[in-house]
């Protein structure tokens, strides 16, 4: 059973300033962490939160426990051990260079870029071999989309919305 465990009594400038960090951080590991705090400071218990957001009550205490002894910055992801990521800051150029260019402009017989040929464009430019599961994943940390594309019409008329919107409209 967790012992009944509470985040010290937050001021206006605590509660003003996680609400902040949520918004500047921007990640879900983070914002849960931020609403532990935020329900903790509202009389919610150890047990109670970790209901509220499908984790573990260890959790729950660690992530009081960091915030209060760090503060804000005690609720970011702590660095990982395992083997460092392949993908260097070199890379990452030179694939948001590519994605805002056509495919064609390197001698591809394409349109629009693939996970797989950005992947095998990289591996010619870089050297890093990397799968084409990775390449959406970074895609998307990116913002960038992968998907279909979609069709559009482009007239040079600058009156072609206004007609298009009487007549189909």
């Amino acid at each position: 059973m967790p012992k009944e465990r509470f985040v010290h009594k937050l001021t206006e400038q605590d509660l003003d300033r996680l609400k902040e960090f949520d918004k500047e951080v921007n990640d879900r590991r983070v914002h849960d962490r931020v609403r532990a705090t935020l329900l903790s400071h509202r009389g919610y218990n150890v047990r109670k939160i970790a209901e509220v957001l499908d984790v573990n009550h260890r959790f729950i205490s660690n992530w009081l426990d960091r915030y209060e002894r760090e503060g804000v910055t005690g609720l970011l992801d702590r660095p990982r051990s395992g083997r460092p990521s392949r993908v260097t800051q070199r890379y990452l150029q030179c694939l948001a260079g590519a994605v805002e260019k056509s495919p064609r402009l390197y001698k591809y017989n394409e349109s629009n870029w693939t996970c797989p040929l950005l992947a095998r464009y990289l591996k010619r430019e870089t050297g890093i071999r990397i799968s084409e599961d990775w390449m959406r994943i970074i895609l998307l940390r990116l913002g960038f989309r992968s998907g279909r594309g979609k069709l559009r019409v482009v007239s040079p008329d600058p009156m072609y919305d206004k007609k298009n919107a009487v007549c189909c409209g």
